[in-house]
């Protein structure tokens, strides 16, 4: 049988995290169903990209020195 392959692009920013969460510690949240598999398959979790833009969005009073 062939094997069957379901692709989801995420597309993850700090800036859209919740407001009580630090923009170098944060969540993500998959609505239930989403990220599901049966007892014999498994889940791969590619990061195909990463980011880091050289800007003063993560400057505060408690870091700034």
């Amino acid at each position: 049988m062939p094997e069957k392959i379901k692709t989801i692009t995420s597309f993850i920013k700090s800036s859209n995290r919740a407001s009580n969460e630090k923009s170098y510690n944060f969540s993500i949240d998959y609505p239930d169903g989403v990220l599901t598999c049966n007892a014999d398959e498994y889940m791969e979790i590619n990061v195909i990209s990463f980011d880091m833009i050289n800007t003063m969005y993560n400057i505060n009073s408690d870091n700034n020195e």
